[in-house]
């Protein structure tokens, strides 16, 4: 599990601006169970064997965003300025020798296959060699962080359209129970919905120069854009509606015409 960040002082703040520079290491790797700063950064002192995350398994790779590493160097009073201009950070578990670049740059970021071709390996066939896969179970509901992704060599039996690229992940919710290592495909997750079941949420109703809103509970998760099922708790009805907003959702114009509001809202 992640090192938690923690609050940082004025004082301690202005200590870590006097703190040595971190640099990224040409190869971060982990042969331990936790990743810890000595693992990911030159420089890195007395904050060497400070933890970071988990350590990925035999065999595969975490994926750092470049954003959320500078916050734990932060919150730890260090200093990773970011010289190197990177996205992604990826650090090699124990026993991974594979000659993947570790430093993803900002700029046209490659892929996998090009990664391994610009390293001298053979060209990629049709099937990803590398799959983005979870370094550990997430429950359903569950959204998906940058250091729960792991890379591992694509298994024979991976469906055609299992995902390679770890963006494809990052940031999505489960729709369902993920298991670590497995490969995944896009319909596994979803956008990390702005409603979510049984949670309040704002219901709109907008029709021949009338808008009103009223309270409703939401029915199911959904993304913006997509439709939600919502009730009314004044009427107990049930209105299906479309997401437009972090707890907000719009009536559709078609469940309209057969109803006015009232006083006390939707009917």
């Amino acid at each position: 599990m992640a090192a938690p960040l923690v609050q940082v002082s004025p004082s301690f703040a202005q200590s870590a601006q006097s703190a040595p520079v971190l640099s990224l290491k040409a190869n971060p790797r982990s042969d331990t169970s936790q990743i810890t700063f000595g693992d990911v950064f030159n420089n890195a002192g007395a904050f060497a064997n400070q933890p970071i995350a988990r350590s990925p398994g035999p065999g595969q790779m975490v994926v750092f965003g470049a954003g959320p590493l500078q916050a734990r160097a932060r919150a730890a009073g260090l200093n990773w300025p970011n010289r190197e201009g990177v996205r992604q950070v990826v650090v090699n578990g124990p026993g991974r020798s594979d000659p993947l670049v570790p430093i993803l740059p900002t700029a046209a970021t490659p892929s996998v296959p090009e990664i391994r071709q610009r390293a001298g390996a053979a060209a990629a066939p049709a099937r990803p060699e590398a799959l983005a896969v979870l370094g550990r179970t997430i429950q359903r509901g569950e959204t998906i962080q940058a250091e729960d992704v792991v890379w591992i060599d694509t298994p024979s039996n991976a469906p055609r359209d299992a995902l390679a690229d770890p963006e494809a992940l990052i940031g999505k919710t489960a729709k369902r129970v993920l298991l670590a290592n497995a490969p995944l495909r896009a319909m596994d997750v979803m956008d990390t919905p702005s409603v979510r079941r049984n949670e309040p949420v704002t219901l709109i109703y907008e029709a021949e120069g009338l808008k009103l809103s009223v309270r409703g509970k939401a029915l199911g998760d959904a993304a913006i854009g997509a439709n939600v099922k919502v009730l009314n708790p004044q009427s107990n009805k049930v209105l299906e509606a479309i997401v437009d907003g972090p707890g907000t959702a719009r009536v559709m114009l078609s469940q309209l015409s057969a109803r006015v509001p009232n006083q006390n809202g939707v009917n």
